[in-house]
């Protein structure tokens, strides 16, 4: 996959998705959104929330969180019981196996970010971060994008740590 100076500004986006995606296959052991779900548990008090602050916190439907929390829960990264305070509620919790895969893909995603964008400078990796950053909150910010966020865009943007 060659760079073309003819290369439009969607087709570069294209070629640079297509080698992130790759690479961050290599990881292969949880999905994007597990991985959000693990980092927000993670920094919650007690390591635990309820499903329904989960779901207000991301961008997908009930059952759709259900699905992730089923797999994360076979897979031993979380537990859930029933809030004794609200006997409608579900508290999810985060075990320790959850806890060391989530660090394990924090390294591993910076690990993987200074592979594809070390060769940058810090300064133009903060610009680059800087304008992906104001085009999403452009994106975020305009209705008719509002179909891309229903699929699962983020746009939590102060959840992104530059490292």
């Amino acid at each position: 996959m060659a760079f073309e100076k003819t290369d439009d500004l969607i087709t570069l986006f294209h070629k640079v998705n297509k080698v992130i995606g790759g690479t961050s296959a290599q990881n292969g052991r949880q999905r994007p959104g597990q991985i959000r779900i693990l980092g927000m548990l993670s920094e919650a008090e007690n390591g635990e929330m309820d499903q329904r602050e989960l779901l207000k916190n991301l961008p997908v439907k009930a059952g759709s969180l259900s699905e992730i929390l089923r797999k994360l829960e076979r897979n031993g990264c979380i537990e859930r019981r029933r809030n004794e305070d609200d006997k409608r509620g579900i508290i999810v919790t985060i075990t320790e196996s959850g806890r060391v895969l989530y660090r394990e893909s924090e390294v591993f995603k910076a690990d993987l970010e200074d592979r594809l964008f070390g060769s940058f400078p810090a300064e133009k990796r903060e610009q680059l971060v800087s304008l992906l950053s104001e085009l999403l909150e452009e994106w975020r910010q305009d209705p008719s994008m509002s179909a891309q966020q229903e699929r699962g865009a983020c746009w939590d943007m102060q959840r992104h740590r530059h490292r």
